[in-house]
Parts: structure tokens; sequence; C-alpha cells
């Protein structure tokens, strides 16, 4: 499977670019945490607005990469109206990367 266009969009001038597919418009910021930030989009193909997640440095420290992966797994696991799904991860540009990106129900 041959990977999207991806393009650079800047969402906040203290976080890196996030780099995602073409298919996927700007919106705004939602907000930052302890494990990256969130910001809103909106999905060309399909019409829907999304919720992406960039967990920057995701394998700086292994405690943070644990629970990261622990969020990831029980997203995936729950499917309630309450609980914010999971609709796809984003793949990597290469082997070594650095930057996770979730990408959730709005």
């Amino acid at each position: 499977m041959a990977l999207e266009e991806t393009i650079e969009v800047v969402v906040d001038a203290r976080v890196t670019p996030f780099v995602v597919p073409k298919r996927y418009e700007f919106i705004r910021r939602l907000g930052t945490g302890a494990y990256g930030c969130v910001a809103s989009f909106k999905d060309t193909k399909s019409g829907e607005k999304v919720a992406v997640k960039k967990c920057t440095n995701a394998f700086d420290d292994v405690v943070d990469g644990k629970r990261i992966l622990r969020e990831i797994r029980l997203m995936r696991h729950f499917f309630h109206e309450n609980v914010a799904s999971i609709r796809e991860m984003l793949p990597p540009p290469g082997p070594d990367f650095t930057d996770i990106y979730i990408v959730m129900d709005l």
C-alpha cells in the first residue's frame, strides 16, 4: 500500500508542524497536553471532522512510551459514545520516527 502524499501544518508555534495526509484540512488547535498537541481537521474524503493527536518524541522516555501505548490500546478497545475512539493511526514516513499521530472521532 502506497503512502498518501503529506503536508506540513503549523498548528502551534511551540510545537513542530503536524505532518498529515493532504486529505486533512486544518480547522483549529484544540489543546496541548503532557504527551502532545491535538488539532481539529476536516477529512475531505468523508467530509467528517476529526481530531489528530500528535505525540511528540514518543520514545524518549520509557514510562511515557508505555503510557502512550496504554492509551492507544484502551482507545482501540472501547466503543462507547462517551469515550473517544481511534479512527486510524497515521503511518510513519520511515523506520526512524519519533512522533505518533492518532486520528480520533471529534
